[in-house]
Protein backbone atom coordinates (compact mmCIF):
# COMPACT_ATOMS: atom_id res chain seq x y z
CA UNK A 1 0.00 0.00 0.00
CA UNK A 2 1.19 3.64 -0.68
CA UNK A 3 2.65 5.38 2.13
CA UNK A 4 0.75 8.32 3.32
CA UNK A 5 2.49 11.53 4.20
CA UNK A 6 1.55 15.01 5.56
CA UNK A 7 2.65 16.68 2.33
CA UNK A 8 1.11 15.52 -1.05
CA UNK A 9 2.97 13.69 -3.72
CA UNK A 10 1.04 13.88 -6.28
CA UNK A 11 2.80 16.41 -8.89
CA UNK A 12 -0.30 18.67 -10.03
CA UNK A 13 -1.29 19.28 -6.50
CA UNK A 14 1.74 21.86 -7.02
CA UNK A 15 0.72 22.74 -10.44
CA UNK A 16 -2.62 24.82 -9.20
CA UNK A 17 -1.67 28.51 -10.77
CA UNK A 18 -3.11 30.90 -8.15
CA UNK A 19 -3.81 33.70 -11.10
CA UNK A 20 -5.50 31.97 -13.74
CA UNK A 21 -8.41 34.23 -13.40
CA UNK A 22 -5.87 37.69 -14.54
CA UNK A 23 -4.15 35.61 -16.83
CA UNK A 24 -7.33 34.49 -18.80
CA UNK A 25 -8.64 37.46 -19.18
CA UNK A 26 -4.95 39.49 -20.33
CA UNK A 27 -4.82 36.31 -22.91
CA UNK A 28 -8.00 37.08 -24.61
CA UNK A 29 -7.70 40.49 -24.53
CA UNK A 30 -4.67 40.20 -26.35
CA UNK A 31 -3.41 38.55 -29.79
CA UNK A 32 -0.11 38.40 -28.35
CA UNK A 33 0.31 38.09 -24.79
CA UNK A 34 1.47 34.83 -23.23
CA UNK A 35 0.06 33.63 -19.58
CA UNK A 36 2.72 33.46 -16.65
CA UNK A 37 1.17 31.55 -14.14
CA UNK A 38 2.01 32.28 -10.60
CA UNK A 39 1.81 29.17 -8.06
CA UNK A 40 1.48 28.56 -4.09
CA UNK A 41 4.79 28.89 -1.78
CA UNK A 42 5.21 25.06 -1.75
CA UNK A 43 6.42 24.81 -5.37
CA UNK A 44 9.87 25.96 -4.39
CA UNK A 45 12.96 24.01 -4.18
CA UNK A 46 13.61 24.70 -0.46
CA UNK A 47 10.03 23.20 0.64
CA UNK A 48 10.28 20.51 -2.24
CA UNK A 49 13.70 18.86 -2.06
CA UNK A 50 13.35 17.92 2.33
CA UNK A 51 10.02 16.10 1.12
CA UNK A 52 11.70 14.09 -1.78
CA UNK A 53 14.07 13.05 0.90
CA UNK A 54 11.46 11.82 2.71
CA UNK A 55 10.38 9.12 -0.04
CA UNK A 56 11.55 6.27 -0.99
CA UNK A 57 14.38 5.86 -3.96
CA UNK A 58 12.50 4.79 -7.26
CA UNK A 59 9.38 5.37 -6.16
CA UNK A 60 6.66 7.17 -8.02
CA UNK A 61 6.28 9.64 -4.83
CA UNK A 62 9.93 10.59 -4.96
CA UNK A 63 9.80 10.75 -9.06
CA UNK A 64 6.44 12.91 -8.51
CA UNK A 65 8.29 15.30 -6.31
CA UNK A 66 11.38 15.24 -8.64
CA UNK A 67 9.07 16.52 -11.38
CA UNK A 68 7.82 19.63 -8.92
CA UNK A 69 11.42 20.44 -8.40
CA UNK A 70 12.17 20.49 -11.74
CA UNK A 71 8.96 22.82 -12.95
CA UNK A 72 10.03 25.00 -9.88
CA UNK A 73 13.94 25.85 -11.39
CA UNK A 74 12.09 26.08 -14.87
CA UNK A 75 9.67 29.08 -13.84
CA UNK A 76 12.85 31.19 -14.05
CA UNK A 77 15.36 29.28 -15.97
CA UNK A 78 15.05 27.92 -19.05
CA UNK A 79 17.70 25.64 -19.18
CA UNK A 80 15.58 23.46 -17.36
CA UNK A 81 13.56 22.40 -20.08
CA UNK A 82 15.28 19.22 -21.53
CA UNK A 83 14.58 17.94 -17.54
CA UNK A 84 11.37 18.89 -17.34
CA UNK A 85 10.45 16.78 -21.10
CA UNK A 86 12.79 14.42 -20.06
CA UNK A 87 10.71 13.72 -16.55
CA UNK A 88 7.51 13.83 -18.16
CA UNK A 89 8.02 10.92 -21.03
CA UNK A 90 9.66 8.65 -17.95
CA UNK A 91 6.25 9.27 -15.71
CA UNK A 92 3.50 9.48 -18.61
CA UNK A 93 4.60 8.56 -21.97
CA UNK A 94 4.93 10.04 -25.27
CA UNK A 95 1.60 10.67 -27.19
CA UNK A 96 0.59 9.11 -29.65
CA UNK A 97 0.72 10.59 -33.28
CA UNK A 98 -1.70 8.21 -34.60
CA UNK A 99 -3.79 9.30 -32.02
CA UNK A 100 -3.32 13.17 -32.68
CA UNK A 101 -3.75 12.79 -36.29
CA UNK A 102 -7.29 10.77 -35.60
CA UNK A 103 -8.43 13.56 -33.11
CA UNK A 104 -7.96 16.20 -35.45
CA UNK A 105 -9.31 14.26 -38.49
CA UNK A 106 -12.99 13.29 -36.76
CA UNK A 107 -13.16 17.05 -35.72
CA UNK A 108 -12.15 19.37 -38.14
CA UNK A 109 -14.21 18.17 -40.47
CA UNK A 110 -16.34 21.18 -41.90
CA UNK A 111 -19.85 21.12 -42.34
CA UNK A 112 -20.59 24.55 -43.71
CA UNK A 113 -18.33 27.09 -45.47
CA UNK A 114 -18.08 29.94 -42.21
CA UNK A 115 -16.56 26.22 -40.75
CA UNK A 116 -14.58 26.00 -44.03
CA UNK A 117 -12.53 28.91 -43.12
CA UNK A 118 -11.85 27.57 -39.56
CA UNK A 119 -10.27 24.35 -41.27
CA UNK A 120 -8.21 25.83 -43.98
CA UNK A 121 -6.99 27.98 -41.04
CA UNK A 122 -6.07 25.20 -38.91
CA UNK A 123 -4.47 23.48 -41.89
CA UNK A 124 -1.97 26.84 -42.22
CA UNK A 125 -1.28 26.89 -38.64
CA UNK A 126 -0.41 22.50 -38.50
CA UNK A 127 1.63 22.73 -41.92
CA UNK A 128 1.70 19.90 -43.90
CA UNK A 129 0.11 16.70 -42.29
CA UNK A 130 -2.02 13.91 -43.79
CA UNK A 131 -5.16 13.37 -41.93
CA UNK A 132 -6.85 10.56 -42.02
CA UNK A 133 -9.01 8.90 -39.17
CA UNK A 134 -8.38 5.53 -37.93
CA UNK A 135 -10.78 2.77 -36.30
CA UNK A 136 -10.16 3.63 -32.19
CA UNK A 137 -13.02 2.61 -29.80
CA UNK A 138 -15.47 0.52 -29.94
CA UNK A 139 -17.53 0.04 -33.36
CA UNK A 140 -21.35 0.28 -32.71
CA UNK A 141 -22.21 -3.52 -31.98
CA UNK A 142 -19.77 -3.32 -28.99
CA UNK A 143 -20.84 0.24 -28.13
CA UNK A 144 -24.49 -0.52 -28.43
CA UNK A 145 -23.67 -4.13 -25.99
CA UNK A 146 -21.87 -2.28 -23.08
CA UNK A 147 -24.21 0.80 -23.02
CA UNK A 148 -27.04 -1.70 -22.61
CA UNK A 149 -25.21 -3.48 -19.83
CA UNK A 150 -24.70 -0.13 -18.20
CA UNK A 151 -28.46 1.20 -18.40
CA UNK A 152 -29.85 -2.03 -17.14
CA UNK A 153 -27.27 -1.71 -14.25
CA UNK A 154 -28.38 1.64 -13.28
CA UNK A 155 -31.13 2.32 -10.87
CA UNK A 156 -34.22 4.13 -12.73
CA UNK A 157 -33.67 7.85 -11.46
CA UNK A 158 -34.42 11.39 -12.92
CA UNK A 159 -31.19 11.70 -15.24
CA UNK A 160 -32.44 14.96 -16.61
CA UNK A 161 -31.39 16.93 -13.36
CA UNK A 162 -29.55 19.81 -14.32
CA UNK A 163 -28.57 20.56 -10.80
CA UNK A 164 -25.30 18.35 -10.41
CA UNK A 165 -25.38 18.77 -6.49
CA UNK A 166 -29.09 17.18 -6.39
CA UNK A 167 -27.97 15.05 -9.10
CA UNK A 168 -25.21 13.14 -7.40
CA UNK A 169 -27.08 12.82 -4.16
CA UNK A 170 -30.06 11.30 -6.60
CA UNK A 171 -27.26 8.68 -7.60
CA UNK A 172 -25.94 8.35 -3.94
CA UNK A 173 -28.69 6.97 -2.90
CA UNK A 174 -30.02 4.84 -5.99
CA UNK A 175 -26.68 3.35 -6.19
CA UNK A 176 -26.73 2.02 -2.48
CA UNK A 177 -23.33 3.79 -1.78
CA UNK A 178 -25.72 6.29 0.89
CA UNK A 179 -26.42 3.20 3.05
CA UNK A 180 -22.64 2.85 2.96
CA UNK A 181 -21.71 5.57 4.64
CA UNK A 182 -21.07 7.94 1.56
CA UNK A 183 -21.89 11.90 1.45
CA UNK A 184 -21.44 14.34 -0.39
CA UNK A 185 -18.99 17.42 0.34
CA UNK A 186 -19.64 21.18 -1.28
CA UNK A 187 -16.60 23.30 -1.09
CA UNK A 188 -17.00 27.37 -1.52
CA UNK A 189 -15.76 27.23 -4.65
CA UNK A 190 -16.18 26.17 -8.66
CA UNK A 191 -13.95 22.76 -8.51
CA UNK A 192 -15.11 19.97 -10.36
CA UNK A 193 -16.44 16.75 -8.85
CA UNK A 194 -13.44 14.27 -7.44
CA UNK A 195 -13.99 11.22 -5.09
CA UNK A 196 -12.16 9.88 -2.35
CA UNK A 197 -12.05 6.39 -1.14
CA UNK A 198 -10.29 6.69 1.88
CA UNK A 199 -13.15 9.36 3.66
CA UNK A 200 -16.00 7.86 1.12
CA UNK A 201 -16.54 11.40 -0.12
CA UNK A 202 -17.21 13.02 -2.99
CA UNK A 203 -16.06 16.45 -3.80
CA UNK A 204 -17.35 19.41 -5.82
CA UNK A 205 -17.75 23.07 -5.95
CA UNK A 206 -21.14 24.91 -5.10
CA UNK A 207 -20.47 27.11 -7.64
CA UNK A 208 -19.31 24.45 -10.50
CA UNK A 209 -22.28 24.08 -13.16
CA UNK A 210 -22.09 22.06 -16.07
CA UNK A 211 -23.14 23.83 -19.27
CA UNK A 212 -25.25 20.79 -20.29
CA UNK A 213 -27.79 18.33 -18.48
CA UNK A 214 -25.54 15.67 -20.18
CA UNK A 215 -22.57 16.73 -18.94
CA UNK A 216 -23.91 16.09 -15.87
CA UNK A 217 -25.31 13.39 -15.89
CA UNK A 218 -21.89 12.45 -17.56
CA UNK A 219 -20.13 13.63 -14.23
CA UNK A 220 -22.34 11.76 -11.97
CA UNK A 221 -21.94 8.51 -13.69
CA UNK A 222 -18.19 8.90 -13.99
CA UNK A 223 -18.07 9.87 -9.98
CA UNK A 224 -20.33 7.29 -8.86
CA UNK A 225 -19.67 4.20 -11.02
CA UNK A 226 -16.35 4.62 -12.41
CA UNK A 227 -14.70 5.75 -9.62
CA UNK A 228 -16.97 5.27 -6.02
CA UNK A 229 -18.64 1.95 -6.11
CA UNK A 230 -15.32 0.44 -8.16
CA UNK A 231 -12.97 1.26 -4.66
CA UNK A 232 -9.75 2.62 -5.43
CA UNK A 233 -7.35 1.18 -8.47
CA UNK A 234 -3.63 0.67 -8.40
CA UNK A 235 -3.34 2.40 -11.54
CA UNK A 236 -4.59 5.50 -12.68
CA UNK A 237 -4.77 3.98 -16.01
CA UNK A 238 -7.46 1.45 -15.50
CA UNK A 239 -8.76 3.65 -12.73
CA UNK A 240 -9.90 6.99 -15.58
CA UNK A 241 -9.64 4.54 -18.69
CA UNK A 242 -12.74 2.88 -17.53
CA UNK A 243 -14.25 5.99 -15.76
CA UNK A 244 -14.02 7.59 -18.76
CA UNK A 245 -15.95 4.38 -20.52
CA UNK A 246 -18.67 4.73 -17.96
CA UNK A 247 -19.07 8.49 -19.08
CA UNK A 248 -19.24 7.44 -22.64
CA UNK A 249 -22.42 4.94 -22.16
CA UNK A 250 -24.48 7.52 -21.15
CA UNK A 251 -24.03 9.12 -24.33
CA UNK A 252 -26.49 7.24 -27.48
CA UNK A 253 -23.46 6.28 -29.49
CA UNK A 254 -19.53 6.79 -28.72
CA UNK A 255 -17.58 10.09 -28.67
CA UNK A 256 -14.28 10.59 -27.99
CA UNK A 257 -13.72 12.16 -24.21
CA UNK A 258 -10.47 14.09 -23.19
CA UNK A 259 -9.35 14.89 -26.91
CA UNK A 260 -8.83 18.59 -26.95
CA UNK A 261 -6.27 18.35 -24.00
CA UNK A 262 -4.71 15.31 -25.54
CA UNK A 263 -4.33 16.57 -28.68
CA UNK A 264 -2.95 20.29 -27.08
CA UNK A 265 -0.33 17.88 -24.98
CA UNK A 266 0.17 16.26 -28.63
CA UNK A 267 0.60 19.95 -30.25
CA UNK A 268 2.61 20.79 -27.51
CA UNK A 269 4.99 18.58 -27.57
CA UNK A 270 5.76 19.02 -31.10
CA UNK A 271 4.44 15.14 -31.85
CA UNK A 272 4.17 16.62 -35.45
CA UNK A 273 7.64 18.07 -35.51
CA UNK A 274 7.81 21.19 -33.97
CA UNK A 275 7.03 21.76 -30.36
CA UNK A 276 4.51 24.78 -30.00
CA UNK A 277 3.75 27.43 -27.16
CA UNK A 278 0.72 28.30 -25.36
CA UNK A 279 -0.72 30.38 -28.33
CA UNK A 280 0.51 28.58 -30.70
CA UNK A 281 -1.49 25.57 -29.46
CA UNK A 282 -4.93 27.73 -28.05
CA UNK A 283 -5.24 29.08 -32.43
CA UNK A 284 -5.47 25.47 -33.16
CA UNK A 285 -7.69 24.34 -30.54
CA UNK A 286 -10.40 27.02 -30.27
CA UNK A 287 -10.66 26.81 -34.07
CA UNK A 288 -11.23 22.96 -33.74
CA UNK A 289 -13.90 23.76 -30.86
CA UNK A 290 -16.21 25.81 -33.36
CA UNK A 291 -16.19 23.08 -35.95
CA UNK A 292 -16.72 20.10 -33.80
CA UNK A 293 -18.30 21.50 -30.46
CA UNK A 294 -20.94 24.03 -31.91
CA UNK A 295 -19.34 27.03 -29.75
CA UNK A 296 -19.36 30.30 -30.95
CA UNK A 297 -15.71 31.79 -31.14
CA UNK A 298 -15.83 33.47 -27.53
CA UNK A 299 -16.75 30.77 -26.31
CA UNK A 300 -14.53 28.26 -27.82
CA UNK A 301 -11.82 30.77 -26.49
CA UNK A 302 -12.26 30.75 -23.17
CA UNK A 303 -12.70 26.68 -23.00
CA UNK A 304 -9.73 26.48 -25.50
CA UNK A 305 -8.14 28.50 -23.06
CA UNK A 306 -8.89 25.99 -20.04
CA UNK A 307 -7.73 23.19 -22.02
CA UNK A 308 -4.37 24.85 -22.77
CA UNK A 309 -4.18 25.78 -19.19
CA UNK A 310 -4.39 21.95 -18.09
CA UNK A 311 -0.88 20.90 -20.26
CA UNK A 312 0.66 24.02 -19.97
CA UNK A 313 0.51 23.99 -15.89
CA UNK A 314 3.82 23.07 -14.38
CA UNK A 315 5.55 23.76 -17.52
CA UNK A 316 6.04 27.30 -19.03
CA UNK A 317 3.47 29.05 -21.68
CA UNK A 318 5.83 31.04 -23.07
CA UNK A 319 8.17 28.17 -23.95
CA UNK A 320 7.63 25.79 -26.75
CA UNK A 321 7.46 22.24 -25.89
CA UNK A 322 7.29 23.01 -22.03
CA UNK A 323 4.06 21.09 -21.28
CA UNK A 324 3.01 18.72 -18.43
CA UNK A 325 1.91 15.44 -20.20
CA UNK A 326 -0.08 13.84 -17.18
CA UNK A 327 -3.53 14.55 -19.56
CA UNK A 328 -2.66 12.40 -22.13
CA UNK A 329 -2.89 9.74 -19.50
CA UNK A 330 -6.83 9.65 -19.42
CA UNK A 331 -7.76 10.12 -23.65
CA UNK A 332 -4.79 6.89 -23.93
CA UNK A 333 -6.26 4.41 -20.83
CA UNK A 334 -9.93 5.29 -22.48
CA UNK A 335 -8.91 3.41 -25.55
CA UNK A 336 -6.95 0.72 -24.21
CA UNK A 337 -9.94 -0.17 -22.05
CA UNK A 338 -12.35 0.11 -24.84
CA UNK A 339 -9.59 -2.34 -27.01
CA UNK A 340 -9.79 -4.65 -24.03
CA UNK A 341 -13.88 -4.24 -23.89
CA UNK A 342 -13.74 -5.45 -27.81
CA UNK A 343 -11.48 -8.17 -27.25
CA UNK A 344 -12.80 -9.66 -24.70
CA UNK A 345 -16.78 -9.36 -25.33
CA UNK A 346 -17.54 -9.72 -21.48
CA UNK A 347 -21.47 -10.91 -20.53
CA UNK A 348 -23.35 -8.86 -17.93
CA UNK A 349 -22.16 -10.53 -14.70
CA UNK A 350 -18.35 -9.86 -15.96
CA UNK A 351 -18.82 -5.98 -16.45
CA UNK A 352 -21.10 -5.55 -13.28
CA UNK A 353 -17.80 -7.28 -11.41
CA UNK A 354 -15.86 -4.18 -13.32
CA UNK A 355 -18.30 -2.23 -12.22
CA UNK A 356 -18.28 -2.90 -8.72
CA UNK A 357 -14.71 -3.96 -8.08
CA UNK A 358 -14.62 -7.85 -8.06
CA UNK A 359 -12.33 -7.63 -11.34
CA UNK A 360 -9.51 -6.19 -12.74
CA UNK A 361 -9.26 -4.82 -16.16
CA UNK A 362 -5.52 -6.15 -17.66
CA UNK A 363 -4.32 -3.72 -19.56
Amino acid sequence: MTKEYDFPVATHSYFRALNINEERALFLNSSTYLPRFKYPKKLDVQVLEPRILETKTGSSERQSLECAVISAKLQTEDKWLSDFRNINQEMFGLPNKLYAIDILSRMSEPKNSAEQVYYKEIIDLLGDIKLSAEQLGPDKTIFDLYRGYFNNYRKQINRKERDIIKAINNELLASGLLDNGWTLQTKNDGSHARTYHHTKKIKIGENYNPRKILAVDRIVAHEIYGHALRGPRESLIESEGFALVIEQLTGSKFKFRRAYRYLAASLGWGIFGKPMNFREVFEIIWRLMVISSGYNEKQAKEHAFGECYRVFRGGRPDIAGAVYLKDIVYFDANIKVWDFLSANKLNYKEFVDIIEGRSTITL
